[in-house]
């Protein structure tokens, strides 16, 4: 008697394997059979590893990308791959009642244990001050959001519009940095006219509530922030909005 299933968008836990492991000895031991073949891999940064101790397996799971583990007897075998967006379990046994034992495990952690739903992408618009990187890095590396900016697209052959138009498209949420930069014939200072540009066209796909602009302190107000919250920091202090960065990101996407 056997079964194969695939299930889609499955990521198994480190805890499910392990259970699904141990109910598999647990029927082998039961129908005296011995363990006749046992393989167990990882798949890490520097290729696919395979153990031959169960424990250095339990404990390379969760840094892989993905995992696969076969263990058979004479009439018992379990076999799971462990894919990136995917999991395919197989199962043989003399018994009904084994097979579905065995997939137990799987079975009860369909639809709770799933790949998780990619981070946003969070565009930054912003002038020549630095400053943006601090909030790109911290984005990036601390909450693991996906961060596109003017730099990192491609530019050989395109208009300024086009390349932001096609960074608006697969963008999800977008910061606009106004850091002071131009002063006007007044002395008053503004923000680089190409990220007001860049705010004009985010607004648009986007809509207000995923464009926000962090207005640096003594920056002009212009027109596209007339009317429209947006977060504020002293000069030369990013840092002071990652608090209103990240929980406008949690309002809008869910904690990340």
């Amino acid at each position: 008697m056997q079964r194969g299933t695939e299930f889609p968008g499955a990521r198994f836990s480190l805890q499910t394997i392990r259970s699904a492991i141990e109910t598999y000895r647990e029927v082998l031991s039961e129908i005296g059979e011995p363990l006749l073949d046992e393989a167990l891999k990882v798949d890490l940064a520097d290729g696919q590893w395979e153990f031959d101790d169960e424990n250095e397996f339990f404990a390379a799971v969760p840094q892989g990308t993905g995992y696969s583990v076969y263990l058979s007897g004479r009439s018992v075998r379990l076999q799971v791959n462990q894919l990136r967006q995917r999991a395919v379990v197989y199962v043989k046994a003399p018994t009904r009642a084994n097979v579905q034992r065995i997939f137990g495990p799987f079975d009860s952690k369909q639809g709770t244990e799933v790949v998780p739903a990619a981070s946003p992408v969070v565009f930054i618009g912003h002038g020549r001050s630095p400053a943006w990187k601090d909030l790109r890095d911290h984005l990036r590396d601390q909450h693991d959001y996906r961060i596109e900016s003017y730099e990192s697209g491609a530019r050989a052959g395109h208009s300024i519009r086009d390349i932001l138009e096609s960074m608006a498209a697969k963008s999800s949420f977008a910061l606009l940095v106004m850091t002071g930069e131009d002063m006007d014939a007044s002395g008053e200072m503004r923000a680089r006219q190409n990220v007001i540009h860049e705010a004009g066209i985010f607004q648009g796909r986007l809509g207000f509530s995923r464009a926000i602009m962090l207005l640096e302190e003594d920056v002009v107000e212009f027109s596209n922030v007339d009317g429209v919250q947006y977060i504020p920091f002293s000069k030369g202090r990013i840092r002071e909005a990652y608090g209103d960065v990240l929980a406008t990101l949690r309002r809008e996407f869910g904690p990340g």
